[in-house]
C-alpha cells in the first residue's frame, strides 16, 4: 500500500501538539548529604551627572559559602550555609576600600556588616516546592547588611526558586516575589516572572524577567527612580536546591530635581551571580581581628 505524503503530514500535524503538551511537575528531591561550595558575586556601577560635574563609582562583592542539606523532616528540608570568605571593593564618592577576609590585617571599612558574615551559618527551611518556612540568620548581621542594601533573606529567596503548584510545559510561566532592601532608599519588592525553557537530567533551566517596585523615600524632592532592565536566568539542580548557576542584570535610572536646583541624572547597573564552585584549598581557620574594627 502506498502512503500519500499528505497523510504523513496530517499525522505529524496531529502528533506535534501532543508532544508540545508534555508537562513537568517540578519539585526538589533533597536528602541530607555532602556539602557543596557556592560563590556569589555582585558588581554595581554608577554614573552620575549633576550640572557640569560627572562622577563614577563602583562596588564589587564576592562571598564563598559551604552549603549542605542538614535535615529533611515532615517534607521540609533545612539547608545550612556557612560563609567562609568575603571580598569587597569600592571606588567612589565614599572613598576606596579593598577588603579580603582571607588577607590578614585587611580592613572592611564601610563593609563591616559584610565582614561579620565570615564564620556565620544561615539556615533556610523550605518544602519540595521551594516555599520557605524559615530563614535563621543573626539579627545584628542582617541589620548590618541591610544598611548596605543587602540581605541574606533576599539572597536565599532569590537563589532557592519556588516552583508552581501545578505541572507546566516548556514555555509556561509563573511568578515569585520577595522583598529587597535598597539602603537609604528604603525597601523594594521584586516580582519575578519565570519561564521554563528546559528540563534534563534533574536540571531545570529558567529564564527570568523582573518588575521592581521601590519606595524612593530617600530621594530628594522631584527625583524619580525608574527600573529600565531586570532580567536573568538560572539552572537549578532539583536534587541540590541551590542553583548550579544563576545570573541577574538590573539597570536603574534616577533623574529630575530641576525645580529644587539640584538637577541630577544617574544610572546604576547591577550584575549578580551565584554558581557552584570547587571547594577552596585549606587555609588557617579564623578571620582577621581587624575585620571587626
Amino acid at each position: 500500500m502506498r502512503i500519500r505524503p499528505s497523510s504523513v503530514l496530517a499525522l505529524l500535524a496531529l502528533a506535534l501538539p501532543l508532544c508540545a503538551q508534555e508537562k513537568f511537575t517540578l519539585r526538589y528531591t533533597l536528602q541530607p548529604g555532602p556539602a557543596a561550595w557556592y560563590q556569589q558575586d555582585q558588581d554595581n556601577k554608577m554614573a552620575m551627572k549633576m550640572g557640569e560635574r560627572t562622577m563614577n563609582g563602583l562596588m564589587a562583592t564576592s562571598m564563598w559559602m559551604e552549603c549542605k542539606v542538614a535535615a529533611v523532616k515532615d517534607g521540609v528540608a533545612t539547608l545550612e550555609s556557612k560563609f567562609a570568605r568575603v571580598k569587597a571593593k569600592s571606588d567612589g564618592m565614599g572613598g576606596k576600600t579593598d577588603y579580603d577576609s582571607d588577607v590578614e590585617g585587611s580592613r572592611p571599612g564601610s563593609f563591616r556588616g559584610l565582614a561579620e558574615l565570615v564564620g556565620q551559618t544561615v539556615k533556610v527551611s523550605f518544602d519540595d516546592t521551594g516555599k520557605q518556612t524559615n530563614v535563621e540568620v543573626d539579627d545584628d548581621v542582617e541589620a548590618g547588611l541591610e544598611k548596605a542594601g543587602m540581605s541574606m533573606k533576599q539572597t536565599f529567596a532569590q537563589a532557592i526558586l519556588t516552583w508552581p503548584k501545578d505541572p507546566i510545559a516548556l514555555g509556561d510561566t509563573w511568578t515569585n516575589e520577595y522583598g529587597m532592601p535598597m539602603g537609604q532608599m528604603g525597601k523594594g519588592k521584586v516580582v519575578v516572572t519565570n519561564k521554563l525553557v528546559a528540563v534534563k537530567d534533574h536540571v531545570a533551566t529558567v529564564e527570568q524577567t523582573s518588575k521592581i517596585e521601590v519606595e524612593s523615600k530617600g530621594l530628594p524632592p522631584g527625583m524619580k527612580l525608574e527600573v529600565t532592565k531586570a532580567s536573568g536566568s538560572a539552572r537549578i539542580d532539583l536534587r541540590v536546591g541551590m542553583p548550579l548557576e544563576m545570573t541577574t542584570d538590573v539597570e536603574m535610572k534616577i533623574g529630575g530635581g530641576g525645580d529644587t536646583g539640584a538637577a541630577m541624572d544617574m544610572t546604576m547597573t547591577m550584575h549578580s551571580s551565584i554558581k557552584q564552585v570547587p571547594a577552596p584549598a585549606p587555609k588557617a581557620a579564623g578571620k582577621p581581628e581587624d575585620a571587626k574594627k
